[in-house]
């Protein structure tokens, strides 16, 4: 089959993260066997140089087809009016699709990950008469009280779609809950370049790892705090969060306060093969997240061997167990302290080839690939009986 894949983006030098969930499936279903084009349509605010109109490129034989028709014109829009902003938006894709069919042949299936880009999928549904299934993993839809124009946006949607897919049963309940409408749970997949290396334990320190951007939805502020309650020798522990943001200054002025600059580390951004690097020399991974839909960077630390500490913040229920972690309520910084104090005495204690294993079994690019390739066949063949 031919699928065309509607992402955010994809990974870049200066954005080694962006897209790569979506870069992930996508490579996946091309290992399968099916024909992959992906297409993005970039509105974001950023300060630096981006080509107007339609860039291309290649990913391991992906073509990748970009459209940034400008961004502070969006930026505003979207909060004077939610039903223009989709317009314009829907009114841009439609053009920009065409571009791409033109050159590539026309899809068996759009596949479009997270709210916004299901909504201009559905553009192409109405003119071209191709199916669409939709991905959801937008934070916004995992809140228990969704924003109004969000709300807006998926009631206008998600009933439209031939198949919504959520990565988590947590996402899963709350949108069946706010929008009547049910879903499929195939959880994110974790990348084949994510996996164990037995590593010589360092016995004098024990080195906790957390990766993410620098939000404040990541709770990075109560993890600090958590380990400034423990008062632990300086000597035997270290913390290294990976990733940049607006909390930078913020969370380093906090490091400084409680005098745990030896220990703590603002690692700022890294590539993924730095990561992989970094987790595979780590002990025990740290998501401290007020809410995720699923938790991949999690899934990926599994996938290297290391026990987890994750908030009960909706996605960790998934993959979270007595065998590879602990559970710990969001917010509370005592709570996650006691955690981190269990996991500093006893996480030589979990058997980590396991943990990578059983990872593996669940989260990998052909396990998760399958279950996309069955949806999309069965959604493809409804879809011609019609």
């Amino acid at each position: 089959m031919k699928v065309f894949v509607i992402a955010r983006g994809a990974p870049s030098k200066r954005e080694p993260q962006w897209g790569n969930f979506e870069l992930d499936q996508a490579l996946a279903l091309r290992k399968l066997g099916h024909e992959v084009v992906i297409l993005s349509v970039d509105t974001r605010f950023r300060m630096y140089y981006r080509k107007f109109g339609i860039t291309t490129s290649i990913y391991s034989d992906i073509p990748h087809y970009n459209l940034f028709p400008g961004s502070l014109w969006a930026g505003v829009l979207i909060r004077l009016s939610i039903s223009l902003y989709i317009k314009v938006m829907q009114f841009c894709f439609a053009r920009f699709v065409k571009v791409v069919i033109n050159k590539e042949g026309m899809p068996d299936l759009f596949y479009s990950h997270y709210l916004p880009n299901s909504s201009n999928a559905l553009v192409a549904k109405r003119k071209y008469g191709i199916p669409v299934v939709g991905i959801e993993h937008w934070s916004e839809l995992g809140y228990a009280n969704i924003k109004p124009r969000i709300k807006y946006w998926a009631e206008t949607v998600y009933k439209n779609l031939d198949c919504l897919i959520t990565v988590s049963k947590v996402l899963r309940e709350n949108i069946l809950r706010n929008f009547e409408i049910d879903s499929i749970v195939v959880n994110n997949m974790v990348g084949n370049e994510f996996y164990y290396v037995p590593i010589k334990k360092n016995v004098t320190i024990v080195r906790f790892v957390t990766t993410g951007n620098l939000l404040p939805v990541k709770g990075y502020d109560n993890l600090i705090k958590a380990f400034g309650l423990l008062h632990l020798p300086s000597e035997t522990w270290s913390l290294k969060i990976i990733g940049g943001g607006k909390e930078h200054q913020h969370l380093q002025e906090m490091i400084n306060s409680l005098q745990l600059n030896k220990n703590i580390q603002l690692c700022g951004r890294k590539n993924r093969t730095e990561i992989i690097e970094l987790l595979q020399n780590s002990d025990i991974y740290v998501m401290s997240s007020r809410s995720e839909t699923f938790g991949v960077a999690a899934v990926e630390a599994l996938a290297c061997g290391l026990p987890v500490i994750a908030t009960d913040c909706g996605g960790a229920r998934d993959f979270v167990s007595e065998e590879n972690g602990l559970l710990c309520p969001v917010n509370d910084i005592h709570k996650l302290s006691d955690a981190l104090f269990t996991m500093y005495k006893y996480h030589g204690n979990y058997n980590r080839a396991k943990i990578a294993e059983n990872c593996q079994k669940r989260f990998s690019s052909e396990a998760i690939g399958k279950q996309l390739e069955k949806i999309f066949e069965e959604v493809i063949s409804k879809s011609k009986q019609q």
